[in-house]
């Protein structure tokens, strides 16, 4: 049997706290098992504990990824409680999301407010996405957004496409997931934080250039709905790809 343990860090004293197991599955396990990937964690409404101590809300929700040793390909994205590992969501995997990060001051927005973004691929089958950004550029590596766990959170959806030919090498693409930046760390340059556009970006490395988008959030008719404005594109350079990227301390 494997256990997947979950564990709370604390960047406030430092200290571990361990939380109940997230699952367990038998060696050799028949029906759905944990596979790599994801790994994303959502604040599920309210944070708790702030604002010093702030820690992951009473509801929030880890992401994973599961698979049938039948069909490893086909996958599915279940979100399970931080504390209990109780499944909160569970949907198909239509648009292959190999990666999701989380906005840093979504946390504790309302439940139609919330997005995480990440990387998948256009899928125009029968039971896929059918989002407008695919239509044109079938089987693309997209920037994909998801809700996450709650009734009111938004569905698994392309945002935009990535790359401008067939030929691009997407492999350090979804190798290296998504960065996002929040306000004044956003590529419009330091503004001051009492300012109320505080943007959110992503940004993409894709064949040795970086994409970058801005997230943007629309209401019709009382639904929200999310896109992602490609914004700017960097020169190309001919250095190696990373073997990782991140932002720090803080998002914004």
């Amino acid at each position: 049997e494997t256990v997947f343990e979950t564990w709370m860090i604390s960047e406030f004293d430092a200290q571990a706290r361990q939380q109940k197991d997230l699952t367990r599955q038998p060696a050799r396990p028949k029906g759905w098992a944990k596979v790599n990937g994801l790994g994303a964690l959502d604040f599920y409404n309210q944070a708790v504990g702030g604002p010093w101590t702030l820690n992951c809300g009473d509801n929030c929700s880890f992401f994973e990824l599961e698979a049938t040793a039948e069909d490893p390909s086909v996958t599915r994205i279940v979100g399970r409680n931080f504390h209990t590992g109780e499944v909160l969501s569970n949907i198909s995997n239509t648009l292959g999301v190999s990666s999701l990060v989380s906005p840093s001051d979504f946390w504790s927005q309302e439940y139609s407010d919330f997005i995480m973004i990440g990387l998948g691929h256009c899928c125009t089958e029968l039971g896929c996405d059918t989002s407008p950004v695919c239509k044109d550029s079938p089987d693309s590596v997209a920037l994909v957004g998801y809700g996450g766990a709650g009734s009111d959170r938004y569905p698994l959806t392309a945002l935009a496409t990535l790359g401008s030919s067939k030929t691009t090498d997407f492999n350090d693409t979804l190798r290296l997931g998504v960065v996002l930046t929040y306000g004044p760390m956003g590529v419009d340059g330091p503004v001051a934080y009492e300012s109320e556009d505080l943007d959110v970006h992503a940004y993409v490395y894709v064949d040795g250039a970086i994409e970058t988008f801005q997230i943007e959030a629309s209401d019709d008719n009382g639904e929200r709905h999310w896109s992602a404005k490609k914004i700017e594109t960097s020169a190309k350079t001919d250095i190696p790809a990373p073997a990782a990227w991140t932002i720090g301390p803080f998002s914004w």
